[in-house]
């Protein structure tokens, strides 16, 4: 069996994603998500790697 995580990066959107995220994140225990505040496609990605 292969252990996967799947590492979600909301860069501040302003729609439903927020929402939507969240209840992917609590149905699928490999689902991660982290909420950034508008910092550029760069630093979202190195939150991304960080975790």
């Amino acid at each position: 069996m292969c252990k996967k995580e799947i590492i979600i990066i909301d860069d501040g959107s302003v729609d439903a994603s927020k929402n939507f995220l969240k209840t992917v994140e609590k149905k699928n225990k490999q689902v991660k998500i982290i909420f950034n505040n508008h910092n550029g496609v760069g630093a979202s990605r190195n939150m991304g790697i960080l975790e």
